[in-house]
């Protein structure tokens, strides 16, 4: 007489673990697609990367996800994210080689990936880090990539990039730092809702003692200017 409700309770069970299992199906894919638009952030746009964030999580899981993808940022490269008309106008105003001969689409060219391929080498990176040796330039491209998120909608952004890729004109790090400040001062100056701050990375080559003493003094300027607050 117990078999109607133990076979009611088998069929319950195997139908909660089939919506599980496709519960994590559903996330695997979601994360997989998210790791694919993140690992394009490089050669992107903000605004269309978080576009296809938004896309991704809206289309495979509920719209609350896709909201929090747009409305923050935590790992954002300054020099992947340098829109080609500023390299293109700082690289003739400072005669950087070789992008001051270069047109406007070549210089697009250079820092998009082609649909199917990826850059390990990060080579879309170098014209823009080679347009960000100058303060001005640094401070420019920062400023610019601060009201470029207000103006997409952003409320919260981590801005990282590594100091000591940017010493090739003479600079110090502390110089290099100083110039983000600024930029990131004068971008948040005009904005209404975005909070953004600085991220300073150390870099990891094959050989960890070639860099040591650039990894150490990043973290002595990270220490000395943590918790730095533009305008103070």
């Amino acid at each position: 007489e117990n078999i109607p409700a133990w076979e009611d309770s088998m069929a319950r069970l195997k139908a909660e673990e089939e919506d599980a299992e496709k519960k994590c199906a559903l996330t695997e894919k979601t994360m997989s697609l998210l790791n694919r638009a993140k690992d394009n952030l490089s050669n992107s746009y903000v605004g269309k990367v978080e576009r296809g964030f938004k896309y991704y999580s809206d289309t495979l899981m509920d719209e609350g996800l896709g909201n929090v993808m747009v409305d923050r940022n935590l790992h954002l490269h300054i020099d992947g994210s340098v829109d080609p008309q500023t390299v293109y106008e700082l690289s003739r105003m400072d005669q950087t080689e070789p992008e001051c001969h270069r047109s406007l689409e070549q210089i697009r060219v250079s820092m998009t990936i082609p649909e199917g391929s990826y850059d390990p080498d990060f080579l879309t990176f170098e014209p823009p880090i080679r347009a960000m040796q100058t303060a001005h330039g640094i401070t420019r491209v920062t400023r610019e990539l601060v009201e470029r998120l207000e103006s997409e909608g952003l409320i919260y952004a981590e801005l990282r990039f590594a100091p000591q890729y940017h010493l090739q004109k003479g600079l110090t790090q502390e110089d290099v730092v100083l110039a983000a400040l600024e930029g990131l001062e004068q971008g948040l100056a005009s904005c209404h809702t975005l909070r953004a701050g600085l991220i300073l990375c150390a870099m990891n080559h094959c050989d960890p003692a070639s860099n040591h003493e650039e990894n150490m003094q990043t973290v002595r300027l990270a220490k000395k200017y943590l918790n730095c607050t533009p305008g103070s």
